[in-house]
């Protein structure tokens, strides 16, 4: 886990230098934008997908269909590699994106956008080096306890809850381990809906652009209109106006047809 921690932490300052960086990083060829796009949307959409797999789907299946402490040690091997993933998906995520709007010269959605990013990214650390080795940790200890009482085989908390009753140290655990894991929970929540705002966030910023984009435009063909019927002083030069505000109008409705799209 060392080196996946030390490479973790080197792709954040990376980002945060190209976030912060002068606009002059911020130029770029279309061939290293096009790469950073596909980085961005390959490492957002992987860790999304496992966000939403392993905290509605996945976890809530075997926690139903298999014998609690199996349940229990399977998810101790999975979470470092989850959390592990989606921390490295994150980094890139955050580094790609960065790269392609720097601070300066980014939009207020986009600077949402990052932040929200970034907060997953931290929520997601978080759980990797702090909750989840106090989970699998405090676990550890509750099976032992359990196995002592023949408990722990069984599908679900009926027997748990009914030998905590009458055993204090089991239900001291039981009240520590709910704590820390409820915080890993959390976290983890807190790291998916960091990222689905993210993702909201982008159609609306893309929304946004469309709507402006279509005003500025009806507003130059308007502008074309009454310099194409008003009495100009100079012929050449309306000529010349005309034909220039043209050109822009026609461009802006293209690009607000596809950012419509």
């Amino acid at each position: 886990m060392g080196w996946l921690s030390r490479f973790i932490t080197a792709v954040a300052f990376l980002a945060v230098g190209v976030i912060f960086s002068p606009e002059t990083l911020g130029s770029k060829s279309p061939n290293l934008s096009t790469y950073l796009k596909l980085a961005h949307l390959l490492s957002f959409s992987t860790a999304f997908g496992a966000a939403l797999w392993v905290t509605f789907i996945g976890g809530i299946i075997m926690f139903k269909n298999l014998p609690r402490h199996q349940f229990g040690n399977l998810q101790s091997k999975m979470f470092p590699a989850y959390f592990s993933m989606v921390g490295v998906c994150c980094a890139v995520s955050v580094a790609s994106f960065g790269y392609l709007h720097p601070w300066k010269t980014s939009s207020t959605t986009e600077r949402y956008q990052l932040g929200f990013l970034l907060s997953s990214f931290a929520f997601n650390l978080t759980n990797l080096f702090v909750f989840t080795p106090m989970t699998i940790e405090m676990m550890k200890q509750r099976h032992k306890v359990e196995r002592e009482n023949s408990i722990g085989e069984e599908v679900g908390w009926s027997k748990n809850v009914e030998v905590a009753k009458s055993n204090p140290k089991l239900k001291a655990m039981n009240k520590k381990f709910g704590m820390i894991h409820g915080l890993s929970s959390l976290a983890n929540i807190m790291s998916f809906g960091s990222l689905a705002i993210h993702s909201w966030l982008s159609t609306l910023d893309q929304t946004i652009q469309a709507s402006s984009m279509a005003i500025v435009s009806d507003q130059l063909q308007s502008l074309v209109v009454k310099i194409q019927f008003s009495e100009p002083p100079s012929i050449k030069y309306n000529n010349y106006v005309f034909g220039l505000l043209t050109l822009l109008s026609q461009k802006l409705v293209s690009k607000t047809r596809l950012l419509a799209v």
